[in-house]
């Protein structure tokens, strides 16, 4: 998760519609294979219209697509257009640590960048731009372009404690800069949920501040019970109702533990997308009545497209009976042909893989494996077939 800035280049309806967002980032160059595959492309279409079957219908992507600007604008314009065509809105999504407070030019930059590809093709131009930015990597306490990274996570850094007015200053002049920018277009940012908290002296919180310049929020309310999720994004649903702004809920799927970047509390890669999709209910059902609520926003794509159906924890359903057949004692000594007698279970199928099968399993070649149980008197054996295309040792 990281901070965004969302800027529509159009005016936008002030339609009850509730928006469903994914994150598509460039990872591993992700998106030019999307610009020049059309089988990738009905992939994502085909899962977005109906993620894992829930039919909740993704209208809204983040797209990490700077560097294609110069070589690929007109496949990046060909598949916006064929987006748009499908009801799904494309933002121009980008990102670095240093815009925050002493590279703010470059943040203006890329927006006039984005704004330019936008008059060149106007039929299918982005709808906004989303900039992804995390001011927690500064690790010097200088506030100036001395070279350091300084991003835009600001609550994150060492000067959040020590120099927090001057880097909040900043923080929300770098968000008027970019609206004054766009002039009437719709612009957001999103936040974390500690910015909810009251300011000091008396002074409104930093949430209300922001929307007092922006036009919406996305809250980063990266937990897995909707219980948690609504009442930590609640102030700011509320906060943007009174201002007559919009108040998106982001919700993380990564696996976060698996990377170091957080818990099993902070994302749904543990509990599956039938629990993910309960909890989303449950929030709708809660904010979607409110006036400051504007949708969900899932980050992000890969992660979400290979998430598994059920709770990692939770046993799957229908798992055969399995059967330990008795046999005599032999030596262990890796030939096979003592296990012949043995009855032996696959493992050579998706539905085998409970864990981001689509994304990370290449099918039967790529790893799979046979494996089977006997026993003797006083043992136990455990026999093991096992095929991959990388050998490591």
């Amino acid at each position: 998760g990281a901070l965004i800035c969302c800027v529509l280049l159009g005016i936008i309806s002030t339609s009850v519609h509730a928006t469903r967002a994914v994150w598509i980032w460039d990872k591993d160059r992700y998106v030019n294979t999307i610009l020049k595959s059309s089988s990738e492309q009905d992939k994502l279409f085909k899962f977005t219209a109906n993620p894992h079957n829930t039919r909740a219908k993704i209208d809204t992507f983040y797209l990490e697509a700077y560097r294609y600007f110069a070589k690929d604008a007109a496949r990046l314009a060909a598949f916006i257009g064929k987006a748009n065509s499908k009801g799904i809105k494309v933002y121009f999504l980008d990102g670095d640590p240093s815009w925050a407070v002493a590279y703010q030019e470059e943040a203006l930059a890329r927006v006039s960048t984005a704004l330019n590809f936008n008059r060149v093709y106007r039929d299918s131009a982005f709808s906004g731009v989303v900039f992804d930015i995390e001011p927690y990597l500064l690790v010097s306490a200088d506030l100036s372009a001395s070279g350091n990274d300084i991003p835009l996570e600001p609550y994150l850094l060492p000067q959040w404690k020590t120099k927090r007015a001057e880097v909040e200053k900043k923080y929300l002049e770098l968000l008027a800069r970019i609206k004054a920018l766009m002039g009437q277009s719709d612009f957001g940012v999103a936040v974390p949920v500690l910015f909810s908290e009251s300011g000091r002296g008396g002074q409104p919180s930093l949430a209300e501040r922001i929307l007092d310049i922006v036009d919406f929020v996305v809250v980063m309310d990266y937990r897995d019970v909707a219980l948690r999720v609504i009442r930590d994004g609640m102030p700011f649903v509320e906060a943007a109702g009174k201002r007559g702004k919009r108040a998106l809920i982001g919700v993380e799927t990564i696996d976060l533990s698996s990377i170091g970047e957080g818990n099993n509390a902070s994302s749904f890669a543990e509990e599956g997308v039938r629990v993910m999709d309960g909890e989303l209910v449950k929030i709708q059902r809660v904010l979607g009545s409110k006036k400051g609520y504007g949708g969900i926003a899932i980050h992000y794509y890969n992660s979400y497209r290979g998430l598994q159906m059920n709770d990692r924890n939770r046993p799957l359903a229908n798992v055969p009976q399995l059967t330990a057949m008795k046999i005599e004692p032999f030596k262990i000594d890796g030939d096979p042909a003592k296990w012949d007698s043995v009855r032996f279970y696959s493992v050579n199928k998706k539905e085998n893989v409970i864990y981001q099968a689509e994304r990370l399993w290449g099918g039967e070649k790529d790893i799979s494996g046979a494996f089977a149980f006997a026993w003797a008197p006083g043992k136990i054996y455990l026999g093991l077939k096992v095929k991959d295309n990388v050998l490591v040792v």
